[in-house]
């Protein structure tokens, strides 16, 4: 089923606009980088194989990878998004499908 690209664009705005409010900030010139926003909240808690909007990767050591444009994150989300991070790697690692999104959807 094709995904149209309005919903899209409305989507990554959507996200892009919650990691800013979580706290998240990002380097001189990348503030208003949309898809950069949208890149580390799927990266922390989406799919483990999921594409990354803006050619972003999901790699951390890459140089493509959107953590490093982070300037500032939540000291409260710190130890929440490392373990995610971990146990997605697990999870990958094992072949296991594992979205922490996903997870938490019927709580939320």
């Amino acid at each position: 089923q094709e995904t149209d690209p309005s919903d899209l664009f409305h989507a990554k705005k959507k996200l892009a606009k919650l990691v800013r409010e979580f706290g998240v900030t990002f380097r001189e010139g990348k503030e208003e980088d949309d898809d950069l926003a949208a890149s580390v909240a799927l990266l922390l808690f989406g799919n483990a194989d999921q594409e990354m909007p803006g050619g972003y990767s999901t790699n951390e050591l890459s140089d493509q990878s959107p953590v490093k444009l982070v300037a500032s994150f939540p000291q409260e989300l710190v130890l929440q998004c490392r373990a995610t991070v971990l146990l997605k790697g697990i999870a990958k690692k094992l072949g296991v499908p594992f979205s922490l999104a996903n997870v938490w959807r019927e709580s939320c």
